[in-house]
C-alpha cells in the first residue's frame, strides 16, 4: 500500500484523540476502530492494525469496513479491495457506503467523456442514492442528516439533468426531491 488514504487525523484536535483514547480504553468498540484507522493513516503499527480493522471487517462491522475503503480508496492497486469493503458494507444495509456507492457513479459520469456516456451511467447513480434514501430511513442509519439532504438534493440534480443520454430527466421529480431536501433541512440542528 503506497498511499493510505487521507489522513483524518490532521482534522482532529489533540482533546477528540484524547477523548477516542478514553473511550476506547472504556471498551468502544467504534472508539477502538476509529483509533487503529488513524494509527494506519498516520503509518503506526500498521500491519497490526490493518489486521484489526480485517478482524472487524470480517464480523460485519460496518464502520472497520468504511475505514478500510477509505484507507485504500486512494492507491490504484487497492482499488478493487477498496471497492469491496463499500460494497459489503451497502450489502449489509449502510446507507453510508450507499451513498459514497451513489458518488463513485456520479464521479465516474461527470468525469466521462461525453461520447462514452450511456444511461448505465445515470442509472447507477439513481439506484444507489434511492437506496440510500429508503436506507436512512430504518433504525441502522448510519448517514448523517447532512447527508441525507445532500443525497436527497443530488437526486434532483439528476432529474434535473438534460443530457440527451439521461433517462431520468424528470422536472417534476427534480421539484419533488428539492422540496424534500428543503423540509428535511429544516430538522437539522445547527
Amino acid at each position: 500500500m503506497k498511499n493510505p488514504g487521507i489522513n483524518h487525523s490532521q482534522y482532529l484536535k489533540d482533546e477528540n484523540i484524547k477523548k477516542l483514547h478514553k473511550k476506547a480504553q472504556t471498551g468502544s468498540l467504534d472508539a477502538q476502530i476509529e483509533l487503529a484507522a488513524l494509527e494506519v493513516e498516520d503509518g503506526h503499527d500498521v500491519e497490526k492494525n490493518l489486521a484489526f480493522l480485517e478482524d472487524m471487517a470480517e464480523k460485519e462491522n460496518i464502520l472497520a469496513l468504511m475505514d478500510l475503503y477509505f484507507i485504500f480508496q486512494s492507491s490504484e492497486e487497492d482499488e478493487e479491495k477498496s471497492l469491496s469493503y463499500i460494497e459489503k458494507a451497502a450489502r449489509l444495509g449502510s446507507p453510508w457506503a450507499m451513498e459514497g456507492l451513489a458518488i463513485r457513479a456520479m464521479v465516474k459520469r461527470i468525469t466521462s467523456d461525453e461520447k462514452d456516456l450511456t444511461e448505465e451511467h445515470f442509472l447507477e447513480e439513481e439506484k444507489w442514492r434511492l437506496a440510500a434514501y429508503e436506507a436512512s430511513k430504518t433504525p441502522r442509519n448510519d448517514l448523517a442528516p447532512s447527508g441525507v439532504v445532500l443525497n436527497m438534493e443530488e437526486l434532483a440534480a439528476l432529474y434535473e439533468n438534460k443530457n440527451p443520454e439521461n433517462p431520468l430527466f424528470n422536472p417534476e421529480k427534480a421539484a419533488e426531491w428539492k422540496a424534500k431536501a428543503k423540509e428535511a433541512e429544516k430538522t437539522i440542528t445547527r
